[in-house]
């Protein structure tokens, strides 16, 4: 199942770069904003 989701990512990544790009730094910047708050 695992190597699936891992299958499926690759290919949308490989689309979409500069989208995947964007969600990546996206989470990044909300992951690094919470935990600055603690």
């Amino acid at each position: 199942r695992a190597q699936e989701v891992a299958n499926a990512t690759e290919e949308y990544v490989r689309e979409n770069p500069w989208q995947s790009v964007g969600i990546a730094a996206g989470f990044g910047l909300l992951l690094g904003l919470l935990l600055s708050r603690r």
